[in-house]
Protein backbone atom coordinates (compact mmCIF):
# COMPACT_ATOMS: atom_id res chain seq x y z
CA UNK A 1 0.00 0.00 0.00
CA UNK A 2 2.84 2.38 0.78
CA UNK A 3 4.60 1.72 -2.71
CA UNK A 4 1.06 2.25 -4.27
CA UNK A 5 0.61 5.56 -2.42
CA UNK A 6 4.59 6.68 -3.12
CA UNK A 7 4.12 5.81 -6.89
CA UNK A 8 0.86 7.96 -6.89
CA UNK A 9 2.61 10.65 -5.27
CA UNK A 10 5.52 10.80 -7.36
CA UNK A 11 2.79 10.65 -10.19
CA UNK A 12 1.01 13.89 -9.01
CA UNK A 13 4.33 15.67 -8.80
CA UNK A 14 5.31 15.19 -12.36
CA UNK A 15 2.12 16.09 -13.17
CA UNK A 16 2.67 19.55 -11.77
CA UNK A 17 5.66 20.02 -13.17
CA UNK A 18 5.12 19.01 -16.70
CA UNK A 19 1.31 21.26 -16.35
CA UNK A 20 3.22 24.45 -14.82
CA UNK A 21 2.13 27.72 -16.25
CA UNK A 22 4.93 30.50 -17.37
CA UNK A 23 4.09 33.81 -15.39
CA UNK A 24 5.87 36.28 -17.04
CA UNK A 25 6.06 39.84 -14.68
CA UNK A 26 7.41 43.26 -14.86
CA UNK A 27 7.34 46.87 -14.99
CA UNK A 28 7.43 49.45 -17.46
CA UNK A 29 8.00 53.32 -16.86
CA UNK A 30 5.83 55.82 -18.46
CA UNK A 31 2.80 54.16 -19.66
CA UNK A 32 -1.03 55.14 -19.90
CA UNK A 33 -3.85 53.91 -18.47
CA UNK A 34 -5.12 51.82 -21.19
CA UNK A 35 -1.75 50.18 -21.47
CA UNK A 36 -1.35 46.21 -22.55
CA UNK A 37 1.11 43.66 -23.04
CA UNK A 38 0.33 41.12 -25.69
CA UNK A 39 2.79 38.08 -26.27
CA UNK A 40 2.25 36.78 -30.44
CA UNK A 41 3.67 34.05 -32.25
CA UNK A 42 5.82 34.68 -35.03
CA UNK A 43 4.47 31.60 -37.05
CA UNK A 44 0.79 32.54 -37.09
CA UNK A 45 0.87 36.35 -36.03
CA UNK A 46 -2.09 35.17 -33.57
CA UNK A 47 -2.24 36.25 -29.92
CA UNK A 48 -1.02 33.76 -27.16
CA UNK A 49 -1.55 36.33 -24.27
CA UNK A 50 -2.51 39.48 -23.24
CA UNK A 51 -3.13 41.40 -20.52
CA UNK A 52 -3.69 44.76 -18.35
CA UNK A 53 -1.02 47.49 -16.66
CA UNK A 54 -1.77 47.80 -13.16
CA UNK A 55 0.23 51.04 -11.85
CA UNK A 56 3.04 50.59 -14.37
CA UNK A 57 2.81 46.69 -13.54
CA UNK A 58 2.15 43.42 -15.77
CA UNK A 59 1.70 39.99 -14.78
CA UNK A 60 0.46 37.79 -17.29
CA UNK A 61 0.42 33.66 -17.75
CA UNK A 62 1.09 31.21 -19.82
CA UNK A 63 0.10 27.08 -20.14
CA UNK A 64 3.27 25.33 -20.47
CA UNK A 65 1.31 23.61 -23.29
CA UNK A 66 3.16 26.69 -25.66
CA UNK A 67 5.81 25.78 -28.29
CA UNK A 68 9.06 26.46 -26.84
CA UNK A 69 10.46 29.74 -29.40
CA UNK A 70 10.99 33.15 -29.99
CA UNK A 71 7.73 35.55 -29.41
CA UNK A 72 6.79 39.10 -29.98
CA UNK A 73 6.47 40.93 -26.62
CA UNK A 74 4.50 44.21 -27.69
CA UNK A 75 3.41 46.76 -25.11
CA UNK A 76 0.95 49.65 -26.22
CA UNK A 77 0.08 52.79 -24.38
CA UNK A 78 3.24 53.70 -24.02
CA UNK A 79 4.15 57.59 -23.06
CA UNK A 80 7.87 57.49 -23.77
CA UNK A 81 10.06 59.96 -25.91
CA UNK A 82 12.74 58.20 -28.01
CA UNK A 83 16.35 59.34 -29.03
CA UNK A 84 14.50 61.43 -31.81
CA UNK A 85 12.76 63.47 -28.94
CA UNK A 86 9.34 61.40 -30.66
CA UNK A 87 6.83 60.08 -28.78
CA UNK A 88 6.43 56.20 -28.41
CA UNK A 89 3.03 54.40 -28.40
CA UNK A 90 4.73 51.57 -28.68
CA UNK A 91 7.45 48.71 -28.47
CA UNK A 92 8.08 45.43 -29.11
CA UNK A 93 10.90 42.90 -28.70
CA UNK A 94 11.72 39.47 -29.42
CA UNK A 95 11.29 37.28 -26.06
CA UNK A 96 12.52 33.92 -25.61
CA UNK A 97 9.84 31.64 -24.29
CA UNK A 98 12.39 27.87 -24.05
CA UNK A 99 10.04 26.31 -21.23
CA UNK A 100 12.76 25.77 -19.03
CA UNK A 101 12.35 29.07 -17.22
CA UNK A 102 9.11 29.32 -15.34
CA UNK A 103 9.28 32.91 -14.08
CA UNK A 104 10.50 35.80 -16.43
CA UNK A 105 10.74 39.43 -14.88
CA UNK A 106 11.06 41.89 -17.45
CA UNK A 107 11.55 45.70 -16.29
CA UNK A 108 11.47 48.79 -19.00
CA UNK A 109 12.21 52.13 -18.81
CA UNK A 110 12.56 55.50 -21.04
CA UNK A 111 16.29 56.05 -19.41
CA UNK A 112 17.64 53.30 -21.19
CA UNK A 113 16.46 53.54 -24.63
CA UNK A 114 13.72 50.19 -23.49
CA UNK A 115 16.30 47.78 -23.82
CA UNK A 116 14.75 45.18 -21.43
CA UNK A 117 16.33 43.97 -18.49
CA UNK A 118 15.70 40.68 -17.08
CA UNK A 119 14.97 38.73 -13.77
CA UNK A 120 15.30 34.63 -13.73
CA UNK A 121 16.09 34.67 -17.12
CA UNK A 122 19.44 33.22 -18.22
CA UNK A 123 18.06 32.88 -21.88
CA UNK A 124 17.09 36.50 -22.28
CA UNK A 125 20.14 37.90 -20.83
CA UNK A 126 22.10 36.51 -22.34
CA UNK A 127 20.86 37.36 -25.55
CA UNK A 128 20.22 40.82 -24.88
CA UNK A 129 23.73 41.29 -23.62
CA UNK A 130 25.05 40.22 -27.19
CA UNK A 131 22.21 42.39 -28.37
CA UNK A 132 24.00 45.49 -26.74
CA UNK A 133 27.67 44.88 -27.27
CA UNK A 134 26.68 44.06 -31.36
CA UNK A 135 24.81 47.88 -30.92
CA UNK A 136 28.29 49.55 -29.72
CA UNK A 137 30.35 48.12 -32.25
CA UNK A 138 27.71 48.87 -35.13
CA UNK A 139 27.48 52.57 -33.91
CA UNK A 140 31.32 52.91 -34.31
CA UNK A 141 31.08 51.78 -37.66
CA UNK A 142 28.28 53.47 -39.15
CA UNK A 143 29.95 56.64 -37.81
CA UNK A 144 32.88 55.54 -39.90
CA UNK A 145 35.48 56.39 -36.91
CA UNK A 146 39.18 55.33 -36.90
CA UNK A 147 38.37 52.70 -35.12
CA UNK A 148 35.74 51.42 -37.29
CA UNK A 149 37.68 48.08 -38.88
CA UNK A 150 38.90 47.10 -35.61
CA UNK A 151 35.05 47.34 -34.62
CA UNK A 152 34.24 45.15 -38.08
CA UNK A 153 36.74 42.42 -36.48
CA UNK A 154 35.54 42.48 -33.02
CA UNK A 155 31.84 42.28 -34.15
CA UNK A 156 32.41 38.90 -36.10
CA UNK A 157 34.46 37.88 -32.79
CA UNK A 158 31.72 38.75 -31.04
CA UNK A 159 29.46 36.58 -33.10
CA UNK A 160 31.47 33.12 -33.31
CA UNK A 161 31.96 33.39 -29.83
CA UNK A 162 28.26 33.73 -29.71
CA UNK A 163 27.18 30.85 -31.77
CA UNK A 164 30.36 28.39 -30.69
CA UNK A 165 29.91 29.03 -27.06
CA UNK A 166 26.10 29.29 -26.23
CA UNK A 167 25.57 26.07 -24.87
CA UNK A 168 22.65 27.48 -22.77
CA UNK A 169 20.01 28.19 -25.31
CA UNK A 170 19.42 27.35 -28.83
CA UNK A 171 17.07 29.98 -29.66
CA UNK A 172 19.60 32.75 -29.50
CA UNK A 173 22.11 30.96 -30.59
CA UNK A 174 20.12 30.27 -33.76
CA UNK A 175 18.96 33.86 -34.12
CA UNK A 176 22.93 35.05 -33.84
CA UNK A 177 23.73 32.11 -36.45
CA UNK A 178 21.30 32.73 -39.24
CA UNK A 179 20.57 36.83 -39.37
CA UNK A 180 23.95 37.86 -38.84
CA UNK A 181 25.81 37.49 -42.37
CA UNK A 182 21.32 38.62 -43.71
CA UNK A 183 21.70 41.85 -41.54
CA UNK A 184 25.16 42.66 -43.00
CA UNK A 185 24.89 41.28 -46.53
CA UNK A 186 24.21 43.87 -49.83
CA UNK A 187 21.36 42.55 -52.09
CA UNK A 188 21.12 43.08 -55.41
CA UNK A 189 18.15 42.13 -57.87
CA UNK A 190 18.22 38.09 -58.78
CA UNK A 191 20.76 38.06 -55.30
CA UNK A 192 18.20 35.60 -53.51
CA UNK A 193 19.70 32.32 -54.34
CA UNK A 194 22.93 33.66 -52.43
CA UNK A 195 21.02 35.34 -49.71
CA UNK A 196 18.20 32.79 -48.36
CA UNK A 197 21.31 30.38 -48.49
CA UNK A 198 22.40 32.49 -44.94
CA UNK A 199 19.75 30.97 -43.03
CA UNK A 200 18.86 27.00 -42.58
CA UNK A 201 15.81 27.10 -45.12
CA UNK A 202 14.90 23.37 -43.89
CA UNK A 203 14.79 23.83 -40.28
CA UNK A 204 10.95 24.19 -39.96
CA UNK A 205 11.50 24.81 -35.83
CA UNK A 206 12.74 28.12 -36.78
CA UNK A 207 9.10 28.56 -37.91
CA UNK A 208 8.58 29.31 -34.00
CA UNK A 209 11.12 32.63 -33.93
CA UNK A 210 11.32 35.65 -36.31
CA UNK A 211 14.40 34.33 -38.38
CA UNK A 212 11.99 33.74 -41.67
CA UNK A 213 10.28 37.15 -41.25
CA UNK A 214 13.21 39.01 -40.81
CA UNK A 215 15.18 37.73 -43.29
CA UNK A 216 11.32 37.89 -45.83
CA UNK A 217 11.58 41.81 -44.66
CA UNK A 218 15.10 42.31 -45.02
CA UNK A 219 15.21 40.83 -48.56
CA UNK A 220 12.44 42.85 -49.93
CA UNK A 221 13.60 46.18 -48.71
CA UNK A 222 17.41 45.92 -49.72
CA UNK A 223 15.72 44.49 -52.75
CA UNK A 224 13.11 47.61 -53.28
CA UNK A 225 16.32 50.37 -51.66
CA UNK A 226 18.38 48.97 -55.07
CA UNK A 227 16.11 50.61 -57.55
CA UNK A 228 16.84 53.82 -56.74
CA UNK A 229 12.82 55.16 -56.80
CA UNK A 230 12.85 54.10 -60.17
CA UNK A 231 8.95 53.45 -61.38
CA UNK A 232 8.63 49.67 -62.26
CA UNK A 233 4.51 48.99 -63.20
CA UNK A 234 3.95 52.73 -61.44
CA UNK A 235 5.68 51.22 -58.09
CA UNK A 236 8.73 52.22 -56.70
CA UNK A 237 9.52 48.38 -56.31
CA UNK A 238 8.91 45.14 -58.27
CA UNK A 239 7.64 43.68 -55.62
CA UNK A 240 6.22 40.77 -57.99
CA UNK A 241 9.74 39.83 -59.18
CA UNK A 242 10.72 40.17 -55.26
CA UNK A 243 8.03 37.37 -54.11
CA UNK A 244 8.41 35.41 -57.17
CA UNK A 245 12.15 35.06 -56.22
CA UNK A 246 11.56 34.43 -52.32
CA UNK A 247 8.76 31.89 -52.98
CA UNK A 248 11.59 29.79 -56.16
CA UNK A 249 13.63 29.82 -53.40
CA UNK A 250 11.79 28.53 -50.57
CA UNK A 251 9.63 26.01 -52.77
CA UNK A 252 13.49 24.04 -52.65
CA UNK A 253 13.32 23.48 -49.24
CA UNK A 254 13.41 19.85 -47.83
CA UNK A 255 10.53 21.09 -45.58
CA UNK A 256 6.98 21.50 -46.58
CA UNK A 257 5.84 23.34 -43.97
CA UNK A 258 8.11 25.90 -44.46
CA UNK A 259 7.76 26.31 -48.06
CA UNK A 260 3.64 26.69 -47.33
CA UNK A 261 4.52 29.36 -44.83
CA UNK A 262 7.10 31.51 -46.95
CA UNK A 263 3.73 31.30 -49.74
CA UNK A 264 1.13 32.21 -47.07
CA UNK A 265 3.22 34.33 -45.68
CA UNK A 266 4.03 36.72 -48.88
CA UNK A 267 0.05 36.50 -49.64
CA UNK A 268 -0.53 38.21 -46.58
CA UNK A 269 2.09 41.12 -47.82
CA UNK A 270 0.45 41.33 -51.27
CA UNK A 271 -2.60 41.87 -49.65
CA UNK A 272 -1.08 44.68 -47.81
CA UNK A 273 -0.13 45.94 -51.09
CA UNK A 274 -3.64 46.72 -52.25
CA UNK A 275 -2.52 45.98 -55.45
CA UNK A 276 -5.64 44.00 -57.46
CA UNK A 277 -3.37 42.40 -60.01
CA UNK A 278 -0.78 41.41 -57.84
CA UNK A 279 -3.42 39.64 -55.64
CA UNK A 280 -4.68 38.14 -58.73
CA UNK A 281 -1.31 36.53 -59.77
CA UNK A 282 -0.14 35.73 -56.32
CA UNK A 283 -3.29 33.95 -55.20
CA UNK A 284 -3.48 31.85 -58.70
CA UNK A 285 0.19 30.60 -57.74
CA UNK A 286 -0.79 29.58 -54.47
CA UNK A 287 -4.37 27.52 -55.44
CA UNK A 288 -2.13 26.21 -58.17
CA UNK A 289 0.06 25.19 -55.76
Amino acid sequence: MKKFLSIVFILIINNNLFSQDILIYGKVDEISNNSKVSIISYKNDEIVAYTDFTNENFKIRIPSSINSGVYRFLISGLKCLNSFNEMLLTYEFDLIINKKEFEIGIFLSCTNNYFPTFVNSGSNEQWYDYKKREKEYLDSIIQNDRDARENIEKLVLLNKNFVDNNSFDSWSRNMAKNLFLINFSSIKPNDSEIFFNYIEKNNSDLLNSPMFVYAIRKFVTDYCASFNNKLVNNQQCNYKDAFDQIIAVFSNSKSKEVSNWVRNYIFKGVLELKDNDLKDYFESKLNNG
